[in-house]
């Protein structure tokens, strides 16, 4: 399903054409509302909170400098959601005041007040709009929604979430490690696992790199080195699996265990279960190349 999320966000405006240009290619726009930066984008997931967080990771992938603070919660006032409908603001307030009846029953409680004025969130009005046929054709989160995302956004404002392979293909086990991360019980590892220092990229975010177990072992090897420094490895077997991976070396532990070219990301976790103090390499012929890199679990 769809959703549409405004998040509140800093490191990038809508002066930046570099960053416009680069969320443009996801229908991502960058603006600036009463003195915030704001950007708009579509999420997709089975429920508001994994398509808002998986839409702020693909806007980060794409600008790393971005910042993603909170949702946007859009209030409007009377003026707004007559111009929003294209009613008469008499008409709208009619309905506020249970003056004219309609069908979808008493209008939202009002989120508060700005001055003298009474203020909505536009998802609860839109809301109740479609069951009048007036709504804008978007879904939004609703206000536990809301909560939810701006409770996740917080494990990932350090953190850089990047894929092993881009194949759509894994899409299924990357949706299942996303809801695992939206989860209160999880986040907690999560964050203990990404306090290491080592596991920093140049912007001072934590590295996580996302693996199905049907990927290469290969793959998931040349990914990590790639970042030159530790990342947090996570995929996903009978459960989340997530693990802090270093590259650098010495010392070496005296276990050096050969993973062999065809092995997956499932089999080489169960290597890491079966050697838990050992480090692991790819193996070629059936002879350990530790020039192909040295793996280890850095925890």
């Amino acid at each position: 399903m769809d959703f549409e999320v405004t998040f509140v966000v800093s490191g990038a405006t809508v002066d930046d054409d570099d960053a416009v240009e680069a969320l443009e290619a996801i229908d991502a726009m960058l603006f600036r509302g009463a003195g915030v930066d704001l950007l708009t984008m579509t999420g997709v997931g089975d429920n508001a909170v994994v398509a808002a967080r998986t839409a702020a990771v693909e806007a980060i992938n794409l600008v790393p400098r971005l910042r993603v603070h909170r949702v946007d919660r859009d209030l409007v006032g009377v003026p707004e959601i007559a111009e929003r409908i294209g009613r008469s603001r008499q008409n709208v307030s009619q309905w506020i005041k249970g003056e004219r009846q309609v069908e979808a029953g008493p209008f939202p409680q009002p989120e508060g007040t700005a001055g003298r004025s009474k203020v909505w969130l536009w998802s609860e009005v839109n809301a109740w709009l479609r069951e009048v046929g007036l709504d804008d054709g978007n879904n939004y989160p609703t206000r536990s929604d809301m909560t939810l995302i701006d409770h996740a956004l917080l494990t990932m404002l350090t953190m850089t979430f990047t894929f092993v392979n881009p194949d759509d293909a894994y899409h299924a086990d990357r949706q299942r490690i996303a809801e695992a991360i939206e989860s209160p019980e999880f986040a907690d590892q999560l964050r203990q696992l990404a306090e290491k220092p080592t596991t920093l990229d140049e912007q001072k975010r934590h590295v996580i790199v996302i693996a199905s177990p049907d990927e290469p072992a290969a793959e998931a090897m040349e990914r990590i080195l790639s970042h030159g420094h530790d990342v947090v490895l996570m995929t996903v077997t009978d459960r989340i699996f997530a693990v802090v991976m270093s590259t650098n070396l010495p010392p070496i532990p005296k276990e050096l265990v050969p993973v062999s070219p065809d092995s997956t990301v499932g089999d080489w976790v169960d290597l890491m279960w079966n050697h838990p103090n050992a480090a692991f390499v790819l193996s070629s012929a059936g002879q350990a190349t530790p020039e192909a890199g040295v793996f280890r679990n850095a925890a």
